[in-house]
């Protein structure tokens, strides 16, 4: 019997890295943090605007204006308004896109 929960207990132990939780969350953001001080840190440091002040990227502000999700972020990316450059696929990829995204959502939370 000992032996049928041993591989049972090592895979209730693994599943939280394979399912993503937060040690992965913990990796993205801190991999979307160093994305986002290369790419956005300069119009946006601590989530500030430099260009347009009322569009910083609070959460609320965020939700505000559209966007509800990371997922929003990265279309916003892919697609912005005037004043903000282009970071296209090739610029940034889906991958790093999603990180930047996802830190932007979960450390600006107003």
């Amino acid at each position: 019997m000992r032996y049928f929960f041993l591989p049972l207990t090592v895979i209730l132990m693994l599943s939280p890295l394979a399912f993503g939780t937060k040690v992965e969350s913990a990796l993205d953001l801190k991999k979307g943090r160093k994305l986002f001080l290369r790419h956005c840190n300069f119009c946006h440091p601590q989530g500030r605007n430099t260009i347009r002040p009322h569009k910083n990227l609070k959460r609320s502000t965020l939700i505000a204006n559209g966007i509800k999700s990371p997922e929003d972020i990265v279309k916003l990316l892919r697609n912005p308004g005037p004043g903000m450059p282009v970071f296209s696929k090739k610029r940034l990829p889906d991958e790093d896109a999603r990180a930047i995204a996802h830190y932007v959502w979960e450390t600006f939370k107003d």
